[in-house]
């Protein structure tokens, strides 16, 4: 599915007669988008309609630094969603400890395909984690890494702002999305028909100043066939 601002974009599910999709509504890797509200009851409505299921990847849900935690997208549908957890990021990797949340209906085959396919996990692990959990020291331990990896967060903002301060102010739109076919050619499209006539140059200084600062400036420039372009 193609992702954009708004986390996955359902239009591909819709199309398709697939009988579930996996997301991940809190943080979509890489980008970082979590699925906005109309694409989550999007979600749902589709798989409420055709009876399909959604499997909900919760992987880092916990640490979130702008705000509370987005709720699980499985409280929007019980019977439709598979909510799936782990602690292998608030802990550790090595514990292999997870869980899910399903519906009644799936129940009793998914814990029949857990026993075929392990045999059991480890249960004095799992004991331990309930202890962890139950005493409060779990919720402690989440609240006191949040805190941590948000200052390693904001030192890392703070450092790229400093030692590379892109924004300029100036759009770019990157010439592969007009391309098709291969090989593709690198390049930006620029728009020059929108600025007013005082902006003008201090638009192209920024933009020369951005394009040599990558050691672009150099680089040959082909003429538009164009008068004016009213590109953004």
């Amino acid at each position: 599915m193609r992702v954009d601002h708004d986390g996955a974009v359902p239009d591909a599910f819709a199309t398709s007669r697939l009988d579930a999709v996996v997301l991940t509504p809190a943080h979509q890797a890489l980008l970082g988008a979590t699925l906005a509200p109309a694409r989550r009851t999007e979600f749902v409505r589709l798989a409420e309609g055709r009876g399909a299921y959604i499997l909900e990847d919760d992987y880092d849900g916990e640490f979130r630094y702008d705000g509370h935690p987005i709720g699980a997208l499985q409280g929007l549908a019980p019977e439709r969603v598979i909510y799936a957890g782990t602690v292998s990021k608030s802990l550790a990797p090595r514990l292999r400890l997870g869980w899910l949340v399903v519906p009644e209906a799936l129940l009793e085959p998914i814990v029949e395909a857990k026993r075929r396919a392990d045999r059991g996990t480890d249960v004095l692990s799992q004991l331990a984690l309930a202890e962890l959990v139950s005493s409060g020291d779990f919720d402690r331990h989440i609240r006191r890494m949040r805190l941590r990896y948000r200052r390693r967060r904001d030192a890392l903002v703070d450092t790229l702002r400093t030692a590379a301060p892109e924004r300029r102010s100036v759009g770019l739109v990157g010439l592969e999305r007009f391309w098709h076919g291969n090989p593709r050619a690198r390049g930006v499209v620029l728009g020059y028909g929108t600025p007013h006539e005082h902006d003008y140059p201090n638009a192209l200084a920024q933009l020369g100043g951005l394009l040599s600062s990558f050691g672009a400036g150099d680089a040959p420039v082909r003429s538009p066939n164009r008068a004016a372009s009213r590109s953004p």
